[in-house]
């Protein structure tokens, strides 16, 4: 199962992370997992996070920690495994995330999760023919 199943009909998609706090060892690293993820259902009717990482597919060897400044960011295959862990600590650990796409992906509106989404166009041909909001 794909995170992005049913959503869009390609996963050429790029996520953004950019942090608004310092991201370091005690409020949680960030973490790339050389491979993508496999996800399983949860079995909820959340309209997020009703899929998780399958356990089985992170090695923790192969796991690389990182930390982040605040307004440095992290630039991604949107489906690589990454993340953080919780956040234990005091600190307030913010971010903003983006996802970044061509306009040759096709957007499917009638997905029940994606209803309310509204896409952004920032430049190029609307090749996909989906519904944009233009600035």
């Amino acid at each position: 199962m794909n995170f992005f199943e049913h959503h869009i009909e390609m996963t050429n998609i790029v996520q953004s992370a950019i942090m608004a706090d310092n991201l370091n060892r005690n409020i949680g690293h960030r973490l790339h997992h050389n491979g993508f993820s496999e996800y399983e259902n949860l079995g909820t009717d959340h309209k997020i996070f009703n899929f998780q990482i399958k356990d089985c597919t992170v090695n923790e060897d192969e796991v690389v920690w990182f930390s982040l400044k605040k307004g440095n960011y992290s630039l991604h295959d949107s489906r690589i495994i990454h993340g953080a862990n919780a956040n234990t600590s005091t600190i307030r650990r913010t971010g903003y995330t983006m996802r970044y796409f061509n306009t040759d992906l096709v957007f499917n509106p009638e997905h029940p999760n994606n209803i309310n989404k509204k896409i952004y166009h920032a430049r190029g041909i609307n090749r996909g023919n989906n519904p944009l909001i233009y600035l």
